[in-house]
């Protein structure tokens, strides 16, 4: 594949991977290193691309896949530092989430990976053949995990919208512990 094809089947989808890469990364910068860390793979991979395949799901694939390679090393990196600094001198934030925005974020984050992915691409507007074709299974399968996750976010905000009723404040850890 020519740099010039590979270029012009990765401009139509420029926007949906720097999308996809800042919802995995929450982070501006974070995701346009991703992005470029992704480019550069498929680049060294691109003769193992099939031409009439799916060329977006092949890229979200590998950027899924950077994404899980780069969290792996900084979740150790954490541990490191967590070594050296001792675990009591970090404290967490005095401040509540306040904001809905906020809440839904963190059931999303909450979710187990399987269903968190499907849920992120589903948000994307990908359909479900291109979320199963991404997620490495089957159309099937891509539904029952967006259809889950939905069910688990509605419960998780539900939960914490009741003990905000009840008069505690709504708290990060009320979400993860459903």
């Amino acid at each position: 594949m020519t740099r010039d094809r590979f270029t012009e089947l990765y401009r139509p989808f420029a926007r949906v991977l720097a999308g996809y890469a800042r919802n995995l990364t929450h982070n501006r910068a974070d995701a346009e290193d991703l992005v470029q860390g992704t480019l550069l793979k498929a680049w060294a991979a691109r003769a193992r691309f099939v031409e009439g395949t799916n060329f977006r799901a092949w890229l979200c694939t590998i950027m899924r896949h950077e994404f899980m390679d780069r969290e792996r090393v900084r979740r150790d990196r954490v541990h490191i530092m967590r070594g050296y600094i001792g675990a009591g001198s970090v404290q967490p934030p005095a401040q509540e989430p306040a904001l809905e925005y906020k809440r839904l974020i963190a059931a999303i984050r909450s979710l187990k990976p399987r269903f968190r992915q499907a849920i992120e691409l589903q948000l994307y507007e990908l359909s479900y053949r291109d979320c199963a074709d991404i997620l490495g299974c089957a159309e099937g399968t891509a539904k029952s995990r967006v259809s889950r996750a939905r069910a688990a976010l509605a419960a998780k905000i539900d939960s914490a919208t009741r003990h905000q009723r009840k008069g505690k404040p709504w708290r990060v850890q009320d979400v993860n512990a459903n």
